[in-house]
């Protein structure tokens, strides 16, 4: 009996709409965290758990050298020259365990500029190292077609990261600032840690079959830039607010982010389908949906900032009505990123995201009004999208070709 409805809850999460249900669960599960911290911290408190998560994110991201993508596309079954799963997660891994140290060491030095708190610094180093090694840990997943395990796994962080952060908040009320600051950043680095470790205990450990890891690193190293260029054009805002600003400010910025971005929740649907060749044109229906939820957003957001967030977050307003309109594009920029990364096409994301990045650079030499920073944040969006979309009608993917770069 037990084995039957396991069976059958696994074919639930194997059906291609599972992958939405599970971005609405994670963005409903950050989103209840990120209330839960902004009442219980206020804006200040809540930057300085936004920067431990977004450079957690970035320097593991950066760390996982794209390996992730290359275990994926490298073994997918259309591929003349496919290589098998195992062997290239394996050796993936020791690729990623070798650069734990340095990134470790990264993560301290840049943790003591951003928080002057070895403690902090500490957390930071845990948080990237194990964000690596999540992200080669998804990948093994996608490639070898666990999507239902994939998708238990990416809905479990956001989850423990809720649940955590609400025991907290509710167990520590009575005690000072401080002891409630400390104990929302040890849940974050918990909620990292664990489902990290749990995925990792049921990988297999031993390279058993040898091979060739020229093609992996040559694949991963093209691939990289894309990656980075691509998160630092999704971060940009923060990580440039984190560094120029205040805690408070980015505090603030943070809560109208997450408002104005939950109406793109599905883009990553979008990016994995590419990546893993399952879509092979423009999610258009998933746009328009994203726009009307855009605009609902844009509109609510005067009543539900304050009443939900507090009063100290109205300022935070403005930052969720324009991301909230402009979030359309971000989705659909997602999507054609996948798809030229599943046609092994990296360099190309790469030149569009930087062109993005570039245009919010010069948004923000302007002004770090938070408004501007949000216009600027779509306005990036919108540059790489353009720029992504012609690359991809000019190479043929957008007829249906894929061809990998030499």
């Amino acid at each position: 009996m037990a084995g039957r409805l396991v069976a059958r809850f696994q074919n639930h999460l194997e059906r291609p709409r599972a992958l939405e249900v599970m971005l609405v669960v994670t963005s409903a599960s950050g989103m209840l965290a990120s209330v839960v911290i902004s009442r219980a911290l206020g804006p200040t408190g809540r930057g300085l758990i936004t920067t431990l998560i977004v450079w957690s994110q970035l320097i593991g991201w950066i760390a996982a050298f794209s390996l992730d993508k290359a275990v994926v596309v490298l073994s997918q079954s259309d591929r003349d020259d496919r290589v098998e799963v195992t062997p290239l997660f394996a050796m993936a891994r020791r690729y990623i365990a070798m650069l734990a140290v340095p990134t470790a060491g990264l993560s301290i030095g840049i943790g003591g500029l951003l928080f002057h708190d070895w403690i902090w610094s500490a957390m930071l180093a845990l948080g990237a190292v194990a964000t690596s090694f999540g992200e080669i840990g998804a990948g093994w997943l996608l490639a070898s077609k666990k999507m239902g395990w994939f998708i238990l796994y990416r809905a479990f962080q956001p989850a423990l990261y809720m649940v955590s952060v609400v025991i907290f908040a509710f167990l520590l009320r009575g005690h000072s600032y401080s002891v409630r600051l400390n104990a929302m950043a040890v849940s974050v680095i918990f909620s990292l840690v664990v489902p990290v470790v749990i995925v990792h205990i049921r990988a297999p450990f031993e390279l058993k079959e040898r091979i060739d890891g020229r093609r992996m690193r040559a694949f991963a190293a093209t691939t990289q830039l894309a990656n980075a260029m691509q998160y630092l054009n999704n971060r940009l805002d923060i990580l440039c607010l984190s560094i120029f600003s205040t805690p408070e400010q980015v505090g603030i910025y943070a809560v109208g982010l997450a408002a104005g971005q939950a109406a793109v929740v599905l883009g990553t649907a979008g990016i994995v389908r590419g990546i893993t060749g399952s879509s092979k044109s423009m999610d258009r229906i998933g746009v328009a949906w994203t726009l009307l939820l855009g605009v609902v957003i844009a509109a609510l957001s005067p009543l539900i900032i304050p009443f939900v967030f507090g009063s100290a977050f109205e300022a935070s307003v403005h930052v969720a009505q324009i991301l909230g309109i402009g979030a359309s594009v971000n989705y659909a920029l997602q999507s054609t990123d996948g798809r030229l990364l599943g046609a092994g096409k990296p360099s190309l994301v790469a030149i569009a995201e930087a062109a993005g990045a570039a245009a919010f650079g010069i948004g923000i030499a302007i002004s770090l009004n938070l408004e501007v920073v949000a216009l600027a944040d779509v306005g990036s969006y919108a540059v790489s999208l353009i720029i992504a979309q012609n690359f991809l009608y000019r190479s043929g993917i957008g007829r249906g070709a894929n061809t990998e770069e030499s």
